[in-house]
């Protein structure tokens, strides 16, 4: 009965069974082994695929790194803008004070009671300024921090950095007699006293209606010929100009107090930059008289006084330091420079298309706009003139 027996071998080599050599019996394992290799084939087919675990995670990370990509490629381009922006605004300073720089260096003076510097704070609205048709939307006549601390005799005065400082809405008007080279390429460039004038004047970048309203920086250069023939003291200039002049004319002594062209067809002259919204100096004299063997620095303009306009006339010679109109030594110059996209942004606040995001008042929030897209810029000038 048992000589049929036969070992049936797995593929692993364990004994799987022992049977009789019968076709009944084969039949048997024969299934068996169907049913092996079928079992085996499904497990195959599933170890090819993906469970649904498997995917959020591959979802989730490559939600994480998409959002990593497009953080860095927005830091990456704001950083860009910020720079453009920057470089910006930096060739315009520095090439405005290189300009004032070379005035001022070359400014003087003569003793005899003219007006030879005169520099002006909330002065009047110069007759081309434009504001917006919505005067609680203008520039805001804020004065603060005009004196350094150092040179304030009471402490009840406020003062502070020159950076943190407010020229009201006018800024300051500065004008002076130079020697620098003449600024007109086709002139002699004789050396001959020229009068200078700076200040801002909200204005069209062309005299036409149209056109879009800029806060301009305008320098006044007045040629030898006329200014000689206008003379050398500033008051007449400022006090009484020329109104019988051309005034379509060029470099007449009148651009001093008015210095835009009149015709629409032609851009406003003398502009030195656009996008000045701030404009200030503080004038010093050195005295080296003192113990420590070094020069202190007064300050003469703006003066500690409660002066509604805080103007400074230099009519006398510069010594002795005490002396009232005394000539400076040295010049701090501030300008505030605005980039293009936030001109963009406070023309439309101005227009009263940008609302208040704020409980600010009209006036802070102005400054608020402004102090978010600027920058302030800051050069101490010597002046190595000489009186004549």
């Amino acid at each position: 009965m048992y000589r049929n027996l036969r070992k049936i071998w797995r593929g692993n080599g364990s004994i799987g069974l022992i049977i009789y050599d019968s076709p009944t019996f084969c039949l048997c394992i024969e299934k068996m082994n169907n049913l092996e290799s079928s079992s085996n084939s499904t497990e195959s087919v599933k170890s090819n695929g993906f469970t649904v675990l498997e995917l959020l995670v591959a979802l989730s990370v490559t939600a994480v790194l998409a959002g990593l990509l497009l953080t860095i490629s927005v830091q990456i381009l704001n950083t860009q803008r910020q720079s453009a922006l920057e470089l910006e605004t930096n060739q315009i300073a520095q090439f405005v004070l290189d300009r004032i720089q070379e005035d001022l260096q070359c400014a003087l003076f003569r003793n005899d009671g003219n007006a030879w510097m005169e520099i002006s704070i909330r002065h009047p609205l110069n007759p081309d300024w434009q504001d917006p048709e919505n005067p609680n939307l203008a520039k805001p006549d804020m004065v603060r921090n005009l004196w350094a601390k150092e040179s304030i005799p009471s402490s009840t005065i406020e003062g502070g950095k020159l950076e943190d400082a407010r020229f009201g809405k006018t800024s300051t008007w500065l004008r002076f007699f130079t020697q620098a080279p003449d600024f007109d390429i086709d002139s002699n460039n004789s050396g001959g006293a020229r009068a200078i004038g700076y200040q801002i004047i909200r204005h069209g970048i062309t005299s036409s209606p149209s056109s879009s309203q800029r806060y301009h920086l305008f320098r006044s250069d007045v040629s030898e010929k006329n200014t000689f023939v206008r003379g050398y003291n500033l008051t007449d200039y400022s006090e009484n100009p020329h109104q019988d002049e051309n005034a379509n004319t060029l470099r007449l002594s009148s651009r001093i107090k008015l210095p835009i062209i009149s015709d629409p067809t032609q851009v406003t002259a003398f502009s030195l930059a656009t996008n000045i919204v701030d404009f200030g100096v503080r004038a010093y004299a050195m005295d080296f008289n003192n113990s420590y063997g070094s020069a202190v620095l007064t300050q003469l303009f703006p003066t500690t006084e409660t002066d509604a306009e805080h103007s400074f006339r230099s009519k006398r010679s510069p010594k002795p330091i005490d002396e009232e109109g005394r000539f400076p030594d040295c010049v701090d110059v501030m300008i505030r420079v605005l980039s293009s996209e936030g001109a963009k942004i406070l023309e439309r606040y101005e227009k009263g298309l940008v609302k208040k995001t704020n409980d600010l008042s009209n006036e802070d929030y102005w400054w608020e706009l402004v102090e978010k897209h600027s920058e302030v810029f800051i050069r101490r000038i010597k002046i190595y003139g000489q009186g004549i």
